[in-house]
């Protein structure tokens, strides 16, 4: 199942703070999806709360096993996001929440404009 490095962060705006999901496909840039605010505090209690959570991706067509959130795409971001945390000039601050590989089971070509971003609970001692 391929692989790919990810950021989930949260971006504190005023009147539109949400998540933004960092994912390092390889390419100059990093493809960047927007999770709503309220499902990104849904991630966070979640991972809090089960052992050795596993991040994935798939697309609207796939049976989810987990729990999953809608992500939205939107414009591609600079490499540095994908381990920046700090002030974003004029545009708020960002927060990480989450960092390291999620899987994914779709062609990544073209990138879909909606994607759900998963999270289920692992075994000891395996590798999400």
């Amino acid at each position: 199942m391929p692989a790919a490095e990810f950021h989930l962060a949260h971006h504190v705006l005023e009147g539109n703070s949400h998540g933004d999901l960092f994912l390092d496909l390889g390419e100059e840039t990093l493809a960047t999806y927007e999770i709503e605010e309220n499902d990104l505090d849904a991630i966070k209690q979640l991972v809090d709360d089960i052992p050795y959570p596993h991040f994935f991706l798939i697309s609207e067509e796939s049976n989810p096993s987990g729990e999953v959130w809608p992500a939205h795409r939107k414009s591609d971001h600079r490499k540095k996001y994908l381990s920046y945390e700090g002030p974003v000039s004029n545009r708020g601050h960002l927060y990480s929440v989450l960092k390291g590989k999620l899987n994914f089971t779709f062609p990544l070509k073209p990138l879909p404009e909606k994607l759900w971003f998963g999270v289920h609970a692992g075994q000891e001692g395996t590798r999400p």
